[in-house]
C-alpha cells in the first residue's frame, strides 16, 4: 500500500506542501482535507475588489499562484476534521453530517489562523465582520454595499489596507487604534508623516490611543465603546486585529506554546513524531535573533510547506527563519518593512539608525524615504523601512536577503548595483542611504 499523508488545511501552506511532496515522491497518497468549499480564496481579497483590480471575489485564487493538479493528490473540501486520534493514527472527519475515520502514516496540520479578539465584548454581532475567508468577505461585501458608515478596529497592516480600500469607495471610515500610532509593530514614527498627511485628506477619521472594549447593537447600527470612555457610532464594524493560530484541534494532542502556536522542531515536527505543523500554526525564529516570532504571512506558509516536503522526501534543507517582510500600497504610497523597528531593536542591543529622504530624480516630483537600523558594534543590518510613491517593494526582497546573510552596512555600502538613470534610480538612493549610515556609525561625519 502507498504511504498516506493527510494534510488538514488546503490554503497556501497545505497546497504548497502537497504540491511539493507529489513532485518529490511518486509512490505516495496525499489527501488534502479542508472545511471550506472555497479553500482557494486569497485572504482579504476584498481589497483587490474595492481597488478595481478584480471584478469578482472568485478571481482571487491561490491556485492561480500555486497550482495543484496531480493525480497523487486527493482533495476533500467542505469536510471538517473533528478530532485527531494520535494513539491509532486516525482522524475523525464529518462531511454532509456523516462521520467517519481516516488513517494516516503522517499528519500535517495547516489549519491557518483566524481573526478574533478575546477582550472586546459583543464581537459575535452580525454587524461585526472580518474579511479573511471567502464566506467572511462575501458577508462583509453584502453589508458594506448597504451601508456608508464603517468602523475599522486595528490600524495595523490589515486595518490600514481595508480602511484605504473603503475610502476609495467613498465610505465614511473611523479607524480606531489602541496604540498611539498606526502600524506600530512594523513602522517607526519618523517614517509615518507622509502617510498620515495623505490619510488626513481622505474620508478617514483616525482615533489613536483608544482601546475598544465593547460593541453594542442598536436599531440602525452599533455603538463601539473604548476603555478611555469614548463612544463611536457606525452601521458596520470590521475587526482587523491580529490573527491567532487555529490550533484548538491540537490541544491535548501535541504541545502548544502559551500563545497557542504549535511547538515544532527545525523539521516542523511536533511532540508527536507522526504529526507536523506548518503555516500560521507556528512561530519562526527571527533572523539572527535567538527568539521566535509569530507572523502569519503567506511567504511563511509557502516556505514552511515546501520545507516540510523536502524533509519528508529525505532532502536536507536549511532551518527556516523569518525576517518579517511586509509590503503594501496605501494612501498613494508603497510601504515596506522588514526585520526590527528601531524601537524593537533597542530592546536587545545598542543600535544606529539613519533616515534618508530625497527626490527620486530631477525628472520626478516623487520622493523616497529609507530607514535602516544596524547593530552599533558590528554594523549588521537589523531592520529597514521603505516608503515612496514609486514601487520600491522589490528593494525589500533584496534587503531581506542581506539580513538573512548577516550583511553589514559597510558591505552593503560597497555592494555592486545597476545604475539606470531615468529608469530605475532606487538602487543609487539605497547606495547613498547605506553609505551615510555607515559613515554615521563610524563617526566619519557629523
Amino acid at each position: 500500500m502507498k504511504e498516506r499523508i493527510i494534510i488538514i488545511g488546503a490554503s497556501f501552506a497545505g497546497l504548497s506542501c502537497a504540491k511539493k511532496i507529489a513532485q518529490l515522491r511518486k509512490n505516495i497518497e496525499i489527501i488534502l482535507v479542508d472545511s471550506e468549499e472555497e479553500h482557494y480564496y486569497v485572504p482579504n481579497g476584498l481589497n483587490w475588489l474595492y481597488r478595481n483590480q478584480i471584478d469578482d471575489l472568485n478571481q482571487v485564487t491561490m491556485t492561480s499562484f500555486l497550482g495543484c493538479h496531480n493525480s497523487n493528490i486527493k482533495l476533500m473540501d467542505n469536510t471538517k476534521v473533528t478530532a485527531i486520534n494520535s494513539s491509532d493514527k486516525t482522524i475523525t472527519i464529518r462531511k454532509n453530517k456523516a462521520t467517519s475515520l481516516m488513517s494516516y502514516d503522517y499528519l500535517i496540520c495547516a489549519q491557518g489562523s483566524r481573526t478574533e479578539s478575546f477582550y472586546i465584548k459583543g464581537t459575535k454581532s452580525e454587524k461585526v465582520i472580518t474579511t479573511k475567508t471567502f464566506k467572511d468577505s462575501q458577508k462583509a461585501k453584502a453589508l458594506l454595499d448597504q451601508h456608508e458608515k464603517v468602523i475599522v478596529v486595528g490600524a495595523g497592516p490589515i486595518g490600514l489596507d481595508i480602511a484605504y480600500s473603503l475610502s476609495l469607495k467613498g465610505k465614511e471610515v473611523q479607524l480606531i487604534e489602541a496604540s498611539d500610532q498606526i502600524d506600530f509593530k512594523q513602522t517607526d514614527k519618523d517614517m509615518l508623516p507622509p502617510v498620515l498627511e495623505a490619510m488626513s485628506s481622505s474620508n478617514i477619521s483616525l482615533h489613536l490611543g483608544q482601546r475598544v472594549e465593547s460593541v453594542e447593537e442598536i436599531d440602525d447600527g452599533i455603538i463601539v465603546s473604548t476603555r478611555q470612555g469614548q463612544s463611536y457610532y457606525a452601521q458596520v464594524m470590521i475587526l482587523a486585529v491580529n490573527f491567532r493560530p487555529n490550533s484548538s484541534l491540537l490541544k491535548g494532542v501535541v504541545a502548544l506554546n502559551p500563545d497557542q502556536t504549535v511547538i515544532v522542531n527545525e523539521n516542523l515536527q511536533t511532540t508527536d513524531p507522526f504529526i507536523f505543523a506548518i503555516g500560521d500554526l507556528i512561530a519562526l525564529e527571527m533572523s539572527h535573533f535567538n527568539q521566535n516570532y509569530y507572523m502569519p504571512l503567506i511567504n511563511v506558509a509557502i516556505r514552511s510547506g515546501e520545507r516540510l516536503a523536502y524533509y519528508l522526501a529525505g532532502i536536507e534543507s536549511p532551518k527556516l527563519q523569518t525576517t518579517r517582510v511586509l509590503g503594501a500600497f496605501q494612501f498613494g504610497y508603497y510601504r515596506a518593512s522588514l526585520g526590527l523597528t528601531q524601537e524593537e531593536a533597542e530592546l536587545y542591543q545598542d543600535v544606529v539608525s539613519y533616515r534618508y529622504s530625497s527626490k527620486l530624480s530631477i525628472h520626478q516630483e516623487h520622493s523616497i524615504w529609507l530607514k535602516l537600523v544596524v547593530s552599533k558594534e558590528t554594523g549588521q543590518l537589523l531592520g529597514a523601512q521603505l516608503l515612496s510613491q514609486q514601487n520600491i517593494l522589490l528593494l525589500a526582497n533584496q534587503l531581506a536577503q542581506a539580513m538573512n546573510q548577516g550583511m553589514t552596512d559597510q558591505t552593503l555600502a560597497f555592494q555592486d548595483f545597476l545604475f539606470s538613470m531615468g529608469n530605475d534610480e532606487i538602487p543609487i538612493h539605497f547606495h547613498y542611504a547605506v553609505q551615510a549610515l555607515y559613515e554615521k556609525r563610524m563617526g566619519l561625519c557629523k
